[in-house]
């Protein structure tokens, strides 16, 4: 699921440059004497789901493409469930909150509050009392932090 996620997340933030649906490839146009579609699909490294990844895998990995390889971005749009499938990693990305922000913080803290309050067998009394200092704290911090 993980992977799954980071796609995800990959997609939604990435710059679109103005293509619906976009995925980026790495094309190096050898010599092709005859266009047979294997020998233009060796010419097709991808796909990535940011130019980033695919720059950085092309800078990497140099010694293995000609100098005129290049990213190029392409758009999904002629594929319906692709194009659903980044409409709904931008979706999902744009509804998660930011970094930093008092959603955010109050998320940690319910979360910590959760593991506290979740029948855990605590060993000292105080630990549980400052586990609920900090919940408490940090809900304070997420008031004024976006105040």
């Amino acid at each position: 699921m993980d992977a799954v996620y980071e796609v995800l997340n990959t997609l939604g933030r990435a710059d679109n440059e103005i293509t619906d649906a976009p995925y980026w490839l790495i094309i190096d146009p050898k010599q092709c004497m005859h266009a047979t579609v294997h020998e233009v699909s060796t010419c097709i490294t991808g796909p990535f789901f940011c130019r980033e990844d695919a720059e950085h895998y092309l800078n990497g990995r140099r010694y293995h493409f000609s100098k005129r390889a290049g990213v190029y971005c392409h758009s999904g749009y002629a594929s319906e469930k692709y194009k659903q499938f980044w409409l709904s990693a931008r979706e999902t990305i744009a509804q998660q909150p930011k970094p930093g922000s008092q959603e955010t913080l109050t998320q940690i803290a319910d979360a910590i509050e959760g593991v506290v309050s979740d029948g855990a067998k605590w060993n000292r009394g105080n630990a549980k009392d400052a586990f609920y200092n900090l919940c408490r704290q940090l809900r304070a911090l997420a008031y004024r932090f976006t105040k």
